[in-house]
């Protein structure tokens, strides 16, 4: 994996992270103020990417994250937001390559009077491409989320199949959830579709997990913590990157009041 510094329009630095090797090669990164990346996945590679934002209270940030997939190169991309400050994230995904394959997963939780919006566009430019976006978001306290995840098969992407999901878990009754998934079909000979849903969180499970003896506060835990991973877990990503995040979620669980 190679990696190096280019300047946007604006002046600003931007992180470049470009895949070339064949080998699957995996990248864990965690910032904590407003940055752009760039991931580069060249023809015939493969990688799993997890990008972690974890902005400071009282504080305005914007993430932006820019990937370009090659010819039959696979990514598992894996976003997570975490920050206590005013947050707005983007990422713009381009599969470019014929055959390409990219799985892109959104994992969010917030807490307090925590402000997230997240836009995220996936757009197919070439035939035979596979995408599935699942994304899953929970916010306690006051917290509020606002989603955007829009999905374009563009007419040059034939015989492509892509799916998006989003699911919201409320954690107080003052919490709020917005999904807004989108899918723009330009050409017949694909397989889409989309779904969303928001629920508050599961007083079923809570108590198959009591009646087997486990204490309110960590059977919350669990709960959410299975909600929140189980979109990766499903898609097999890497296990050492799967124990980094389940720490971090667990630390994060830990900071957050009502959970």
């Amino acid at each position: 994996m190679a990696l190096k510094k280019i300047k946007t329009a604006s002046g600003a630095d931007a992180q470049v992270h470009k895949f070339s090797s064949s080998k699957k090669q995996t990248l864990f990164l965690e910032s904590k103020k407003g940055e752009r990346r760039v991931i580069k996945v060249e023809d015939f590679a493969g990688a799993e990417v997890v990008i972690v934002n974890s902005a400071q209270a009282g504080e305005k940030n914007l993430f932006k994250i820019e990937v370009e997939l090659g010819k039959n190169s696979s990514l598992k991309l894996l976003v997570c937001n975490f920050g206590r400050g005013e947050t707005r994230s983007e990422c713009t995904i381009l599969q470019k390559g014929e055959n390409s394959r990219c799985e892109h997963y959104e994992i969010a939780l917030i807490g307090e009077e925590t402000r997230l919006k997240v836009q995220s566009a996936h757009t197919h430019l070439a035939s035979g491409t596979y995408s599935r976006s699942e994304f899953r978001y929970a916010a306690a306290g006051r917290a509020a989320i606002e989603t955007v995840g829009e999905v374009v098969l563009s007419k040059a992407a034939k015989n492509s199949n892509a799916r998006l999901t989003a699911k919201g878990m409320l954690l107080s009754r003052d919490a709020s959830v917005k999904l807004s998934p989108q899918l723009r079909v330009q050409n017949k000979d694909v397989a889409a579709g989309h779904g969303a849903a928001v629920a508050p969180f599961s007083n079923e499970e809570m108590f198959y997990l009591g009646a087997r003896g486990i204490e309110e506060r960590e059977a919350r835990s669990l709960v959410l913590l299975g909600f929140l991973q189980s979109a990766c877990i499903a898609g097999k990503m890497e296990k050492t990157l799967l124990g980094k995040l389940s720490e971090l979620l667990e630390r994060k669980m830990g900071e957050i009041d009502g959970i």
